[in-house]
């Protein structure tokens, strides 16, 4: 009788490009340079940075793993159901499609990006304070799905068109 016998540790998994450092299904830390990137298939989610109280670049560069590192722009996997806070804050981003399945962006996760389009997918929930506060977005359009949206979402950008659900909290 032949026996099989499987063995799981949880140490990250490398990227091909070891790029990125993933922990169950969550994108932890991003190592390249910058420039155009792609997530891979089977990441759930992008950590968040820890609760700061004061406005400290330094604390935010450290923990959020995309700021401030060039990303210019990016494609999510069709995994992904959450977007950690600042996550992609600090860059150059102009445009950004989510896929259907993300629920969450929680706070400042696109701030001070050159966003100028963003397509939600039907499956939105939640967008979190900031998160695409000073960018260059002249029009929003929220899914029926979306229930709460945060202070100062969208603020800083030339918004001249907006349509919400009507559920919205």
């Amino acid at each position: 009788m032949l026996h099989v016998v499987f063995l799981c540790f949880l140490t990250p998994i490398y990227a091909e490009d070891s790029d990125f450092v993933i922990e169950d299904g969550v994108l932890v830390k991003y190592t390249g340079s910058g420039g155009d990137i792609v997530i891979p298939e089977g990441v759930i989610g992008i950590k968040d940075a820890p609760l700061v109280y004061e406005y400290s670049s330094e604390r935010y560069e450290e923990q959020a793993v995309f700021y401030n590192k060039g990303i210019t722009s990016v494609k999510f996997p069709s995994t992904l159901e959450h977007i950690g806070a600042y996550a992609f804050k600090n860059n150059a981003i102009t445009e950004v499609v989510f896929p259907e399945g993300l629920k969450k962006l929680e706070d400042g996760v696109f701030e001070n990006n050159r966003l100028e389009k963003v397509s939600f997918p039907s499956t939105i929930e939640f967008i979190g304070e900031n998160a695409f506060n000073n960018n260059r977005l002249t029009e929003v359009t929220l899914p029926d799905s979306i229930t709460e949206i945060e202070n100062a979402a969208f603020m800083n950008n030339k918004i001249k068109k907006v349509s919400l659900p009507s559920n919205l909290k």
